[in-house]
């Protein structure tokens, strides 16, 4: 099999049909391809639409850990191909993408995985014209991160261990790490990739979505595991800002207590008031107030995810179950 597409999904009906027509699209000239769709216990029509499609169906249980990375990981164990290209239910992929990829990593052994460039889309906005954006193939650079419709090489996966399926949130980031640790390159390829279609655009109901998905404690759960398994550099790359406002916070009450037990009431406040002063810098940074007030709840929010991490402690890998139910299998693949 030269290429496996993984489609990771959960309650995804409104989304799913237009991501599998596109795959289908831009897969229709390439001989050995599989596709197989992952879902993570939907309770809408997902599973329904998807089963139309000549495509493979598996699900994961209602009572595992479920996240987008455990998809990304029983779909990797579940396929079979010589490239995995890795695409959420609900993106579309764009003209071209696909052989442009593959074309790239046959000329570069030592590339594990490539990404181009995804458009978010919100509800009811237009699609982005991209008669404008040059399809510059060569141009590409090395990056430290892959995310959104990404192709990888399989034989890397494999060998740095496949997804971190207990991870909620950051798990590009973290295999990527991973990948780069053992020598092989990522790359981004100036390239139109795929449309991302998003629910809503306001910035204080994604919050909201991030909170109740898991999103902000998976940032815990991210940074318990790299703390663990001694990833300082991703840390320090990808949480630097949390770190500076959790000790700017830290030292504020800290601060507050001594002056406050030795007397000193006014300098005690002024210290308490710290986090004020990062909201204001924020304000003025940001340009608006409400700008500034996302900003500094989503900081909030993500360096206290980051502190509640330090007490809890990720399951390995292979701990993971991989008894999945395969709904639908048309093209004879094994099971893991």
């Amino acid at each position: 099999m030269l290429l496996s597409v993984v489609i990771v999904a959960r309650n995804e009906e409104e989304n799913i049909e237009r991501c599998i027509k596109s795959i289908l699209r831009e897969t229709k000239g390439i001989s050995k391809v599989e596709v197989l769709m992952v879902d993570s216990a939907s309770t809408d029509q997902t599973v329904e639409i998807a089963k139309n499609y000549s495509i493979n169906i598996i699900q994961l249980k209602s009572d595992w850990p479920l996240s987008p990375s455990a998809g990304r990981f029983s779909g990797v164990n579940n396929t079979t191909g010589k490239y995995v290209l890795i695409i959420d239910g609900d993106m579309e992929l764009l003209a071209g993408w696909v052989n442009k990829a593959l074309e790239f990593l046959d000329g570069n052994s030592k590339c594990a995985a490539v990404m181009g460039k995804s458009y978010n889309i919100y509800r009811n906005q237009e699609k982005p014209s991209l008669d404008r954006y040059a399809k510059r193939i060569g141009r590409t650079k090395k990056i430290n991160y892959v995310q959104q419709s990404s192709f990888f090489r399989r034989i890397c996966l494999e060998e740095v261990g496949n997804f971190h399926p207990f991870l909620r949130a950051e798990e590009e980031a973290e295999i990527s790490c991973r990948l780069r640790n053992k020598g092989y390159n990522l790359y981004f390829l100036d390239y139109e990739s795929a449309y991302h279609y998003r629910p809503h655009t306001d910035p204080f109901r994604e919050m909201r979505r991030r909170k109740t998905t898991g999103l902000y404690p998976g940032m815990g759960d991210m940074f318990s595991w790299c703390l663990r398994k001694g990833y300082y550099t991703i840390l320090w790359e990808r949480f630097k800002v949390f770190f500076f406002f959790g000790m700017f916070a830290g030292c504020s009450v800290f601060g507050f207590l001594i002056l406050l037990l030795l007397g000193q009431v006014i300098p005690a406040v002024v210290f308490l008031m710290l986090p004020v002063y990062f909201f204001v810098f924020q304000c003025v940074k940001k340009g608006s107030v409400r700008q500034g007030v996302l900003s500094w709840l989503n900081v909030s929010m993500i360096a206290l995810s980051l502190l509640k991490g330090l007490f809890r402690k990720i399951p390995e890998i292979s701990e993971y179950p991989k008894d999945v139910m395969w709904v639908k299998r048309i093209q004879g693949i094994k099971p893991y």
